[in-house]
Protein backbone atom coordinates (compact mmCIF):
# COMPACT_ATOMS: atom_id res chain seq x y z
CA UNK A 1 0.00 0.00 0.00
CA UNK A 2 2.83 2.22 0.52
CA UNK A 3 4.14 2.19 -2.96
CA UNK A 4 0.59 2.32 -4.54
CA UNK A 5 0.25 6.00 -2.06
CA UNK A 6 3.54 6.76 -3.54
CA UNK A 7 2.62 6.69 -6.88
CA UNK A 8 -0.91 7.81 -6.78
CA UNK A 9 0.86 10.95 -5.44
CA UNK A 10 3.53 11.01 -8.23
CA UNK A 11 6.49 10.42 -5.72
CA UNK A 12 7.43 7.36 -7.71
CA UNK A 13 7.10 7.22 -11.79
CA UNK A 14 5.79 4.21 -13.38
CA UNK A 15 5.21 2.88 -16.47
CA UNK A 16 2.24 1.95 -17.87
CA UNK A 17 -1.09 1.90 -16.42
CA UNK A 18 -3.61 -0.13 -15.04
CA UNK A 19 -3.60 -2.15 -12.79
CA UNK A 20 -0.01 -3.49 -13.20
CA UNK A 21 2.44 -0.40 -12.93
CA UNK A 22 5.82 -0.71 -13.27
CA UNK A 23 8.64 1.31 -11.28
CA UNK A 24 12.15 1.30 -13.43
CA UNK A 25 15.26 0.48 -11.66
CA UNK A 26 16.24 4.21 -12.21
CA UNK A 27 13.07 5.52 -10.75
CA UNK A 28 13.34 3.59 -7.48
CA UNK A 29 17.41 4.65 -7.42
CA UNK A 30 16.37 8.39 -7.48
CA UNK A 31 13.35 8.13 -4.58
CA UNK A 32 15.76 6.46 -2.72
CA UNK A 33 19.03 8.89 -3.12
CA UNK A 34 16.03 11.85 -2.50
CA UNK A 35 14.49 9.84 0.26
CA UNK A 36 18.15 9.06 1.98
CA UNK A 37 18.66 13.03 1.56
CA UNK A 38 15.30 14.51 2.82
CA UNK A 39 16.35 12.09 5.77
CA UNK A 40 19.82 13.46 6.54
CA UNK A 41 18.89 16.76 6.25
CA UNK A 42 16.16 16.17 9.02
CA UNK A 43 18.66 15.13 11.17
CA UNK A 44 21.16 17.84 10.82
CA UNK A 45 18.52 20.28 11.31
CA UNK A 46 17.52 18.56 14.43
CA UNK A 47 21.35 18.46 15.59
CA UNK A 48 21.52 22.01 15.30
CA UNK A 49 19.08 22.74 17.76
CA UNK A 50 20.88 20.58 20.53
CA UNK A 51 23.61 22.10 22.79
CA UNK A 52 25.11 21.62 25.75
CA UNK A 53 22.45 24.08 27.22
CA UNK A 54 19.58 22.07 25.88
CA UNK A 55 17.82 20.52 28.74
CA UNK A 56 17.65 16.84 29.48
CA UNK A 57 14.26 16.38 29.16
CA UNK A 58 13.62 18.20 25.79
CA UNK A 59 16.40 15.72 24.30
CA UNK A 60 14.77 12.58 22.46
CA UNK A 61 16.46 9.17 23.45
CA UNK A 62 16.37 6.27 21.23
CA UNK A 63 17.71 2.64 22.47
Amino acid sequence: MTVVRLIDRGELATEGGGVHRRIPASELARYHADSTTRRRSALHELSQDIDDDTPPDQIVRTR
